[in-house]
C-alpha cells in the first residue's frame, strides 16, 4: 500500500478514536462552558491555576508589575488572585512574544513523502532535540513510511510575503525510529545537512518538559503547521484548550489535513502542550508526554 494511502487509514482509524473520545467528554465541555458563561474565565482546579499562575511569573510571562497591578485593588481569594494574573497574560503579551513565537515556528517543517515519482505533503512535524522530529502517527504509520520523507524547514512566506526557499533534509529512520498509535505519535531521526551539522543546530527545537503549569482550561493556544500542504501558516484567534485528559487535549481551532503533526503553544509561544489534530472541528490534539517519562527518555536517545 501507498505511503499517502497507508496515511489516509491511519487518520480514519484516529478520527474514530478521536470523536469517541469527543462524545465521552460531552459533559465535561457542557460544564466549561456553563462555567465559563457564568463569568469563570478559566474553571480548572485550583492547584492547575496556581502551577500556571507560578510559572508565567517564573518565565516573566507576565511582569511582577503587571501582576501585582490586577491583584491589589480589592481583597482577593488565591483562586481569583491566579484567574486575574491568568486574564492579563490572555490579553496583553510581552513584545518578546512575537520573536519567541517566530524562534518555536522555525523548529517546525512540512513533511512529504516520495510516491509514484512525485513529493506529496502529509503533514507537519517539528524538532524536540536536535535530531528527532515529532509527528503525528498517522502521518509516519512506520520506518518504511519515513524513509520516503522529505522535511522541509522555513517552508513559508518572508515579511514581503513572497516565497521563501526552504531547507531540505532527509529523514533517516534506520537511525531511529519509535512510534505509538494510541497516542498517535511517531518520534524520528532528521539527518544533517550537507554541512554535517544537526537541524536543531540550524533551527532550533522544543524541549520537552514533564514540568506542570503549562496550560489551564480556557486559556487559548498557537498552532503553527502547514495545512493541506501549503506554506507555514499560524492560528492564534478563536482557540482554547477544552478539556483535559490523562493522555489527551481537547481545544478548539480552525485546523486542515496537513495541520496533523502541527506542535500547539501556550501564550507563552515557546512550550509544546500538545500534537497536532486529525481535521475536526474541535480538534483533539494526541498528548506526546502523556507517557511523560518514555518519551522524554526516547527523545534523548540519540547522541
Amino acid at each position: 500500500m501507498a505511503v499517502t494511502d497507508r496515511s489516509r487509514e491511519q487518520r480514519a482509524h484516529q478520527l474514530v478514536a478521536a470523536a469517541a473520545r469527543y462524545g465521552a467528554t460531552t459533559e465535561e465541555r457542557r460544564a466549561v462552558e456553563r462555567q465559563r458563561d457564568a463569568g469563570v474565565a478559566f474553571p480548572d482546579s485550583r492547584d492547575a491555576l496556581a502551577a500556571r499562575a507560578a510559572r508565567l511569573l517564573d518565565q516573566q510571562a507576565v511582569p511582577a508589575a503587571m501582576a501585582v497591578e490586577a491583584v491589589r485593588a480589592e481583597p482577593l481569594s488565591a483562586p481569583a488572585a491566579y484567574e486575574r494574573i491568568l486574564g492579563v497574560s490572555k490579553e496583553l503579551q510581552a513584545w518578546s512574544f512575537l520573536p519567541r513565537g517566530a524562534q518555536a515556528a522555525r523548529t517546525v517543517a512540512r513533511i512529504s513523502v516520495r510516491e509514484r515519482g512525485r513529493e506529496l505533503p502529509v503533514g507537519t512535524g517539528f524538532l524536540v532535540s536536535p535530531q528527532l522530529l515529532l509527528t503525528n502517527h498517522h502521518v509516519l504509520p512506520d520506518a518504511d513510511a519515513a524513509r520516503q520523507g522529505i522535511v522541509e524547514f522555513e517552508a513559508q512566506v518572508t515579511v514581503d510575503n513572497t516565497p521563501q526557499a526552504p531547507t531540505r533534509l532527509q529523514l533517516d529512520p534506520d537511525a531511529f525510529f519509535t512510534a505509538d498509535e494510541r497516542l498517535d505519535f511517531a518520534l524520528v531521526r532528521v539527518a544533517p545537512g550537507p554541512d554535517g551539522r544537526p537541524p536543531g543546530g540550524t533551527f532550533g527545537w522544543n524541549r520537552l518538559s514533564a514540568r506542570p503549569g503549562k496550560l489551564v482550561i480556557g486559556e487559548p493556544v498557537n498552532v503553527v503547521g502547514h495545512p493541506m500542504g501549503r506554506l507555514k501558516e499560524i492560528a492564534v484567534r478563536d482557540n482554547m484548550l477544552q478539556v483535559r485528559l490523562d493522555d489527551f487535549l481537547h481545544y478548539r481551532t480552525d485546523t486542515e489535513p496537513g495541520n496533523s503533526g502541527s506542535p500547539v503553544y501556550n501564550v507563552e509561544g515557546t512550550e509544546h502542550v500538545g500534537g497536532g489534530p486529525p481535521h475536526t472541528r474541535c480538534a483533539v490534539a494526541g498528548r506526546p508526554f502523556g507517557r511523560r517519562d518514555r518519551v522524554l527518555r526516547t527523545a534523548r536517545a540519540p547522541s
